[in-house]
């Protein structure tokens, strides 16, 4: 049952062919531009219809899905325990083998395990079934590609793995749907380019909201915490490279007094027709200090949930 609802939604957005004017904008700049703000969802100054977007419902059935072929799981024993040696493990097409995969930029052992119990064999060849990436692929490993091939990353993937492109899209999303649907980030900005409107809207709360004026800024394309802080005042603000600015939540979620994050892990398989798997298990990561709205903000400790950083901590359990 939660399948088939997933899977109506994701084919009622993969069957919209029309960009409707669901939303009537009042203004130019962002706030306007999205209507409602993430701190105050009771603006009902906001005209939008969804009738558009359901009559796109469309139902498909099961028996159109691929066929799926189950894959063997491994034990932890069974994962492998060495590098991958590329010049060592130089494979090529045999006659006999029926799935053949490849490694670019890197050994994952787990994959390279699972692979190789469901028989996979490796090759360096141009001829694999699947081609496993540590990171983004070059356009041209996808031209050409017959349908008895695959690459663990889709084009283009990072349009929602950078948080400066995410934010982009989001933003369009909310202009097109309305904010009302769209409402689950704070209010977000990419620096430089959107400094004008950060400072509009900045400059606003200062007025209104000046003790809720506090906003998180975040490289557009880094991980582990690098470079993550906390702003109050716009004299703490850089702008010398690409990132995104969040206006922080002061009131968290808290389990225990810390605060998390939840990750649910998904595989999308494919965008036409959109297909996603939800992994039963999720992960859960915690801040090793207590919040407190008398916060200090540079205490990543307190604020921050990423591994990388609170790890550091002699109170991380």
């Amino acid at each position: 049952m939660r399948l088939m609802k997933f899977l109506k939604i994701f084919d009622t957005l993969r069957n919209l062919e029309t960009d409707y004017p669901l939303l009537i904008s009042q203004g130019t700049d962002r706030q306007a531009r999205t209507q409602q703000n993430f701190f105050n969802k009771g603006n009902k100054n906001m005209e939008t219809s969804l009738s558009n977007l359901i009559q796109y419902v469309y139902n498909a059935p099961v028996s159109t899905f691929n066929q799926l072929v189950p894959i063997k799981t491994i034990k932890p024993n069974q994962v492998a325990t060495t590098a991958f040696n590329h010049g060592a493990n130089r494979g090529y097409h045999i006659e006999n083998t029926e799935l053949l995969y490849k490694l670019l930029k890197g050994d994952t052992k787990l994959v390279r395990s699972i692979l190789e119990a469901n028989n996979f064999s490796f090759t360096d060849s141009h001829e694999w079934n699947v081609l496993w990436s540590s990171s983004s692929c070059k356009s041209y490993l996808y031209e050409g590609l017959n349908e008895f091939q695959r690459i663990n990353h889709f084009p283009q993937s990072y349009e929602i793995t950078r948080k400066d492109r995410l934010c982009y899209n989001y933003v369009k999303m909310q202009e097109r749907f309305g904010r009302q649907h769209f409402d689950f980030i704070p209010d977000t900005y990419i620096l430089p380019q959107e400094f004008h409107d950060f400072h509009a809207h900045y400059q606003k709360l200062r007025q209104t909201e000046p003790k809720r004026n506090v906003w998180i800024v975040k490289p557009a394309n880094s991980s582990q915490g690098k470079g993550i802080h906390i702003i109050e005042n716009l004299d703490e603000l850089t702008v010398d490279e690409t990132s995104v600015i969040s206006r922080y939540i002061t009131n968290p979620l808290l389990i225990n007094g810390h605060k998390f994050d939840l990750r649910i892990y998904v595989v999308v398989t494919s965008y036409e027709p959109f297909r996603v798997y939800i992994f039963k298990e999720g992960l859960a990561r915690f801040a090793s200090e207590s919040y407190s709205t008398k916060f200090n903000k540079n205490n990543r400790f307190m604020h921050l949930t990423n591994y990388s950083i609170n790890k550091k901590n002699e109170k991380f359990v």
